[in-house]
């Protein structure tokens, strides 16, 4: 079986499938008298004469390396990329999800995708903050942009240079500068030693389990079940996808066994040869009984493998859908080593088993929760107080963590820095978190997630109702439809 390694240098993932049983090297080496016979006799013939007739010495990997980029490249498909030799080193670590570094996951447009007009196609995109990790003792948040990394600008800069410039040796420093809607400002982030977390989970109050996926790897699906192992009892459940930009489909596709009976279709592909046009199905595995309510959080974050999961338990009547409308990220990728390099080549298109297509669509949430936009005031208002010190004397003088001790907080400050209250707990979370464990192994906070509140309330109404979310939402909510 082929080696799939994920490509997880930026935040919308390339994905492979089991199924997709081809291969680089299963392909004849030639073919003569086809166009790219052609090409290619004509491009040697400017190799050769470049090699003979070249005053300098040739770097042959360089020249074969920039020659495979460019030949991706100009298919002008964001998702169909070479990584050479140099960068494909990371892979390893990025599969066994150990590292030195800061402790996000990044996403950057490549060059030639690019637009003038839009600032968040030139800079590296901040997706998932990991909890407890040096980006977030610092400060950093979802959204966020770092156009600077160690005083250089990273316009022209690639997703994975830009990652490898913010990893480094455990205990060195790395300078950014960060742009968070019209505001810029500089902080130095400490390095450390950084477990990739994918799966986070607390059980709320009238036994909701609320579980969240940031990303997909090998072992999310372990994960997730081993979360679930040892409760008892469980009324309904709460997936947070997200931020999710995606990961490895065939992890994505056990997670929707353990909660799906067996026999279900999650999705379909579409590819370019149709005999590898295939439905997946689910399989046994369920661990969750059916009849238990489900609900389903949702962003513009939600990509790729995480949108897969959300449509298939949305269409096979497990879940609904609360939040805003996904990203629309609905191809695949077959990735292979070949030679020193990796090969990312987008090969087929997903629908789900309704036939509903997700790419450049996305997901429009059953229920819409808008997520607020803080104004350009209000996140000086923000910075300021994070450069201030106050919050952290707060925390200081007050260092037993508590909900009430946030809310104290809040109170306390918003007088000083205004700005909405879920941003100043947000601050005052992420201090707490600096030195509480119990902080830590909180993971859920209703009061100050709209969209989480409110699956709550769908949840514990339907119940009371003795009636499915489904039914609930058709009677009291309205339906988004998928634009």
């Amino acid at each position: 079986m082929e080696r799939f390694i994920r490509k997880a240098l930026v935040s919308i993932a390339c994905f492979c499938l089991a199924a997709q049983a081809f291969a680089m090297n299963s392909f004849p080496d030639s073919f003569e008298g086809d166009v790219i016979t052609q090409n290619m006799s004509d491009l040697e013939r400017i190799y050769r004469f470049v090699d003979a007739n070249f005053l300098y010495d040739i770097d042959y990997k360089k020249v074969y390396e920039a020659m495979a980029t460019a030949m991706l490249d100009a298919l002008d498909d964001q998702w169909t990329t070479y990584i050479n030799s140099s960068e494909s080193e990371q892979y390893e670590e990025m599969i066994t999800g150990k590292y030195s570094g800061v402790g996000i996951m990044l996403s950057k447009t490549s060059i030639q995708n690019q637009k003038s007009d839009d600032e968040r196609t030139l800079y590296v995109q901040v997706g998932t903050v990991f909890r407890g990790s040096p980006a977030q003792r610092s400060g950093l948040m979802t959204g966020d942009l770092i156009t600077e990394i160690d005083g250089q600008a990273v316009r022209e800069k690639n997703a994975t240079e830009c990652s490898k410039m913010l990893r480094g040796e455990r205990g060195t420093s790395v300078h950014v500068r960060i742009r968070r809607g019209n505001v810029e400002f500089e902080v130095d982030i400490i390095r450390d030693e950084i477990t990739t977390p994918t799966v986070e989970s607390e059980m709320l109050p009238g036994h909701i389990f609320y579980i969240r996926i940031n990303q997909f790897t090998q072992s999310t699906a372990r994960q997730v079940r081993d979360a679930f192992r040892g409760i008892d009892y469980i009324s309904s459940i709460i997936l947070d996808l997200r931020n999710n930009g995606g990961g490895d489909v065939n992890s994505c596709l056990a997670v929707a066994n353990l909660f799906l009976d067996e026999g279900n279709v999650l999705i379909s592909t579409i590819s370019k040869v149709k005999s590898r046009n295939r439905s997946h199905y689910s399989s046994a595995g369920t661990i969750i009984p059916v009849e238990a309510n489900m609900v389903v959080l949702i962003n513009k974050g939600t990509a790729s493998a995480a949108e897969i999961l959300s449509i298939a338990l949305r269409d096979n009547g497990r879940a609904i859908l609360i939040g805003e409308k996904s990203y629309g990220k609905g191809v695949m990728q077959y990735t292979s080593q070949y030679k020193d390099g990796v090969v990312n080549v987008t090969t087929a298109e997903y629908v789900s088993g309704s036939g509903t297509k997700v790419n450049k669509l996305g997901l429009s949430p059953d229920i819409e929760v808008l997520e607020d936009d803080m104004s350009d005031e209000e996140v000086e208002k923000v910075i300021e107080a994070q450069k201030s010190g106050d919050v952290r004397e707060f925390v200081r003088k007050n260092p037993e963590y508590s909900i009430e001790a946030v809310e104290r907080g809040v109170d306390e400050l918003v007088v000083k820095y205004p700005m909405p209250r879920r941003a100043m707990a947000s601050l005052l979370l992420l201090e707490y978190r600096n030195m509480s464990e119990k902080a830590n192994s909180t993971i859920a906070y209703p009061m100050y997630d709209s969209a989480l509140n409110k699956a709550i309330s769908v949840i514990e109404k339907s119940l009371a109702a003795n009636e499915s979310v489904f039914d609930f939402i058709q009677e009291q909510e309205p339906k988004a439809a998928n634009d």
